[in-house]
């Protein structure tokens, strides 16, 4: 309904079976490969860090950096950290509306999995909006592009682009409530199609 509504490519989903799970291709040698049914498994435990450079005020900027332990299981086991880097920035244009933006890099991509291996560098930068409603409320707007997630399938995209629209709301003193829909605008076989986010945040008391 979405697809029809908005005119985007729906990759030829409707053809496929619901409620299958089906991960197939071709390598560029044009090996076939396929990925099992019935398989599950944690990802890495991740840490994060944010440090301010600016603000408070109408600029603000914050270096933000994260590292993937590996404590993965099953088939997504690695055996290396990976570490991420992000330079995270907003300005507020008027009362209640708010532009953000930044870019970042993915340092030590994962091994292969299932004969698929992943980028070892990896680039990502977004921008978005933030329109406040009252003092508790806001919707979103953002607009996400990263480079190459993974090699070793033939025709496989190399930049990925999204668009994610949501709302949040502060509950309580510390926290917020999040809700959002995430389109893939560019490649419908490269990424997860159409995706949903839901987050509750809890923040320290300044």
């Amino acid at each position: 309904g979405v697809h029809r509504a908005s005119g985007l490519d729906d990759g030829g989903r409707p053809a496929f079976r619901r409620g299958a799970w089906r991960v197939f291709g071709l390598t560029p040698a044009g090996r076939p490969f396929a990925w099992p049914a019935g398989q599950a498994a944690l990802g890495d435990l991740e840490l994060g860090l944010k440090h301010r450079l600016a603000g408070p005020g109408p600029a603000r900027a914050a270096l933000v950096a994260r590292i993937g332990l590996p404590t993965s299981t099953g088939p997504l086991r690695q055996r290396a950290p990976t570490l991420g880097l992000q330079l995270a920035a907003a300005h507020d244009l008027g009362a209640s509306t708010v532009l953000q933006g930044g870019g970042g890099v993915i340092l030590g991509g994962p091994r292969p999995v299932a004969g698929v291996g992943y980028s070892g560098t990896r680039g990502q930068a977004f921008v978005g909006l933030e329109r406040r409603i009252g003092a508790r409320a806001s919707l979103h707007v953002q607009a996400d592009l990263a480079s190459r997630l993974v090699d070793g399938i033939d025709r496989y995209p190399g930049v990925h682009a999204h668009l994610l629209l949501g709302a949040s709301r502060d509950v309580g003193r510390a926290g917020r409530l999040e809700l959002a829909l995430v389109e893939n605008l560019r490649d419908q076989q490269a990424t997860a199609d159409l995706a949903f986010h839901a987050a509750f945040s809890l923040r320290p008391a300044p």
